[in-house]
Protein backbone atom coordinates (compact mmCIF):
# COMPACT_ATOMS: atom_id res chain seq x y z
CA UNK A 1 0.00 0.00 0.00
CA UNK A 2 1.53 3.31 -0.80
CA UNK A 3 -0.97 5.41 1.04
CA UNK A 4 -0.82 5.89 4.69
CA UNK A 5 -4.30 6.28 7.04
CA UNK A 6 -3.63 8.44 9.96
CA UNK A 7 -6.08 6.84 12.33
CA UNK A 8 -7.73 3.53 13.16
CA UNK A 9 -10.89 3.06 10.84
CA UNK A 10 -12.87 -0.49 10.67
CA UNK A 11 -11.32 -1.21 6.73
CA UNK A 12 -8.15 -2.36 9.01
CA UNK A 13 -9.77 -4.93 11.12
CA UNK A 14 -8.29 -8.59 11.10
CA UNK A 15 -11.56 -10.21 13.11
CA UNK A 16 -9.01 -10.90 16.33
CA UNK A 17 -9.77 -8.34 18.81
CA UNK A 18 -6.10 -8.18 20.12
CA UNK A 19 -4.44 -7.76 17.12
CA UNK A 20 -6.85 -5.15 16.19
CA UNK A 21 -6.78 -3.25 19.24
CA UNK A 22 -2.86 -3.66 18.76
CA UNK A 23 -3.04 -2.08 15.72
CA UNK A 24 -5.17 0.92 17.39
CA UNK A 25 -3.02 1.35 19.85
CA UNK A 26 -0.02 1.79 17.50
CA UNK A 27 -2.43 4.80 15.38
CA UNK A 28 -3.51 6.54 18.86
CA UNK A 29 0.55 6.38 19.31
CA UNK A 30 1.69 8.14 16.73
CA UNK A 31 -0.76 10.92 16.81
CA UNK A 32 -0.27 11.37 20.13
CA UNK A 33 3.88 11.51 20.35
CA UNK A 34 3.41 13.77 17.11
CA UNK A 35 1.26 16.46 18.28
CA UNK A 36 2.41 20.32 18.47
CA UNK A 37 3.97 20.36 21.65
CA UNK A 38 5.53 16.70 22.80
CA UNK A 39 8.91 17.50 22.43
CA UNK A 40 11.80 14.90 21.81
CA UNK A 41 15.25 15.94 22.99
CA UNK A 42 15.28 18.75 20.47
CA UNK A 43 17.56 20.74 21.36
CA UNK A 44 19.89 18.86 23.74
CA UNK A 45 22.83 16.27 22.66
CA UNK A 46 20.24 13.57 24.67
CA UNK A 47 18.70 12.77 21.08
CA UNK A 48 22.53 12.09 19.39
CA UNK A 49 23.63 10.23 22.88
CA UNK A 50 20.37 8.59 23.94
CA UNK A 51 18.15 7.86 20.85
CA UNK A 52 15.08 9.73 19.72
CA UNK A 53 12.24 9.12 22.89
CA UNK A 54 9.91 9.09 20.33
CA UNK A 55 11.30 6.10 17.87
CA UNK A 56 12.52 4.36 21.55
CA UNK A 57 8.33 4.97 22.58
CA UNK A 58 7.32 3.13 18.94
CA UNK A 59 9.63 0.60 19.65
CA UNK A 60 8.87 -0.35 22.90
CA UNK A 61 5.41 -0.58 22.35
CA UNK A 62 5.98 -2.92 19.57
CA UNK A 63 7.47 -4.77 21.37
CA UNK A 64 5.57 -5.73 23.52
CA UNK A 65 2.39 -6.11 21.28
CA UNK A 66 4.70 -8.41 18.53
CA UNK A 67 5.57 -10.67 21.54
CA UNK A 68 1.93 -10.99 22.57
CA UNK A 69 0.63 -11.82 18.87
CA UNK A 70 3.38 -14.31 18.14
CA UNK A 71 2.27 -16.28 21.00
CA UNK A 72 -0.95 -15.93 20.40
CA UNK A 73 -0.22 -17.58 16.70
CA UNK A 74 2.37 -20.05 18.39
CA UNK A 75 -0.47 -21.30 20.83
CA UNK A 76 -3.31 -21.51 17.68
CA UNK A 77 -0.89 -23.49 15.35
CA UNK A 78 -1.21 -20.83 12.75
CA UNK A 79 0.99 -22.40 10.05
CA UNK A 80 1.99 -19.09 8.95
CA UNK A 81 3.84 -17.69 12.34
CA UNK A 82 6.77 -17.59 11.49
CA UNK A 83 7.03 -15.44 8.51
CA UNK A 84 4.41 -13.16 10.45
CA UNK A 85 7.25 -12.74 13.27
CA UNK A 86 10.13 -12.59 10.73
CA UNK A 87 7.75 -9.32 9.41
CA UNK A 88 8.09 -8.14 12.65
CA UNK A 89 11.32 -8.46 13.62
CA UNK A 90 12.07 -6.64 10.06
CA UNK A 91 10.28 -3.96 11.58
CA UNK A 92 11.96 -3.55 15.10
CA UNK A 93 15.31 -4.20 12.89
CA UNK A 94 14.00 -0.65 11.16
CA UNK A 95 13.00 1.36 14.16
CA UNK A 96 16.91 0.14 15.66
CA UNK A 97 18.28 1.73 12.91
CA UNK A 98 16.62 4.85 13.21
CA UNK A 99 18.01 5.32 16.29
CA UNK A 100 21.62 3.99 15.24
CA UNK A 101 21.03 7.18 12.53
CA UNK A 102 19.97 9.74 14.98
CA UNK A 103 16.98 9.89 13.35
CA UNK A 104 14.45 13.08 15.58
CA UNK A 105 10.93 11.85 15.64
CA UNK A 106 10.84 15.65 16.41
CA UNK A 107 13.15 16.76 13.21
CA UNK A 108 12.48 13.85 10.81
CA UNK A 109 8.80 13.86 11.99
CA UNK A 110 6.97 13.55 8.65
CA UNK A 111 9.93 10.76 7.64
CA UNK A 112 9.11 8.69 10.84
CA UNK A 113 5.60 9.00 10.83
CA UNK A 114 4.59 7.94 7.33
CA UNK A 115 7.49 4.80 7.49
CA UNK A 116 5.61 3.46 10.83
CA UNK A 117 2.41 4.56 9.23
CA UNK A 118 3.11 3.14 5.58
CA UNK A 119 4.39 -0.22 7.42
CA UNK A 120 1.57 -0.90 9.75
CA UNK A 121 -0.99 -0.34 6.98
CA UNK A 122 1.39 -3.07 4.67
CA UNK A 123 1.55 -5.52 7.44
CA UNK A 124 -2.20 -5.11 8.50
CA UNK A 125 -3.23 -6.08 4.64
CA UNK A 126 -0.63 -8.56 4.17
CA UNK A 127 -0.35 -10.49 7.70
CA UNK A 128 -2.76 -9.54 10.23
CA UNK A 129 -5.88 -10.31 8.43
CA UNK A 130 -3.98 -13.20 6.96
CA UNK A 131 -4.37 -14.51 10.49
CA UNK A 132 -7.67 -13.48 11.02
CA UNK A 133 -9.07 -14.90 7.96
CA UNK A 134 -7.45 -18.35 8.89
CA UNK A 135 -8.31 -17.83 12.86
CA UNK A 136 -12.29 -17.29 11.98
CA UNK A 137 -11.81 -20.80 9.81
CA UNK A 138 -10.07 -22.51 12.73
CA UNK A 139 -12.49 -21.30 15.15
CA UNK A 140 -9.88 -20.34 17.32
CA UNK A 141 -11.12 -16.47 17.99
Amino acid sequence: MNETISSWTPELASGVRSIDAGAEGLFFLLNNLFQPGVECHQGTSACRDLGCGKIAAIRRYLVRRFAEEERMMRASGYPDARQHADDHAHMLTRLEALLAAHKCGQCDEAEIRQFVAAWSLDHIFARDKQYGTWARAESTV
